[in-house]
């Protein structure tokens, strides 16, 4: 049996409205492919909507863009131009020549020393040198004369005068330790050498007064006291300047 198939016949009207579907689609699928096929299809396809002005509407609608996921837009901070600070301009300090003072120093000559003159006639003689073994027992000898032991100091002055006899202090220290030991003709002996030796020992003077003052021998003490008087002039011993007026019966 065969079966019969109908055919319509294809009228303009019908190839027309086919051609346009066909086109419309075309159109669709460039627009899915160039870009915005979604949003493009929800336009054409929404009811009332021309398929050609939806598809045009598609380059000229901005899509609109989810705000709720943008990242907060970064405002960059200013940067701060800072002046720099000017240093202090250098003044150097002037430089200070020192003043040269010129003094004028006035000098005083010293007075010119004139000694009082000597009266009588009185021969000087210079004074022995003396030596080191002299020198040594004399010195000790006065030291032991000082504490009181006389006989010891004459052993002294004795060994130092064996060893210079002419040491002219052995002899006056040896009279004045005799002189202690009231021996007055030892001590006169003895101040009588120191004045052969230098003949104005002042201290043999005075001596030798004492002396001949203990033994009552009171001119040829006065004599003494005199001459020594006249060698110490103004350091003269006090207590010898008032004998010598007992003497003189003031």
């Amino acid at each position: 049996m065969s079966r019969s198939v109908d055919h319509q016949p294809s009228t303009p009207q019908n190839r027309s409205g086919s051609n346009r579907i066909s086109l419309t689609w075309i159109i669709i699928l460039i627009m899915v492919i160039v870009g915005g096929g979604g949003l493009f299809l929800s336009r054409v396809l929404s009811p009332g909507a021309d398929p050609a002005a939806g598809a045009m509407g598609v380059f000229l609608t901005e899509v609109p863009q989810n705000t709720s996921t943008l990242e907060p837009t970064i405002t960059p901070t200013p940067t701060i131009m800072r002046t720099p600070t000017a240093f202090p301009t250098y003044t150097p300090s002037p430089t200070i020549t020192p003043t040269l003072i010129r003094a004028t120093v006035t000098t005083t000559p010293f007075s010119t020393y004139t000694p009082s003159p000597i009266k009588g006639t009185i021969t000087t003689t210079p004074l022995p040198t003396m030596t080191a073994p002299a020198f040594g027992l004399t010195d000790y000898g006065i030291q032991v004369l000082s504490q009181g032991d006389y006989d010891y100091a004459i052993d002294l002055f004795s060994m130092a005068l064996d060893a210079d006899g002419d040491y002219i202090d052995a002899y006056y220290h040896r009279g004045l330790a005799y002189h202690a030991l009231e021996d007055y003709e030892s001590a006169i002996k003895d101040f009588k050498s120191v004045l052969k030796i230098y003949s104005v020992h002042v201290d043999s003077y005075a001596g030798l007064g004492n002396a001949y003052y203990e033994l009552e021998q009171f001119d040829l003490a006065l004599e003494n006291y005199e001459t020594y008087l006249e060698l110490a002039d103004d350091s003269a011993d006090q207590s010898i300047v008032e004998r010598v007026e007992e003497l003189h019966g003031d």
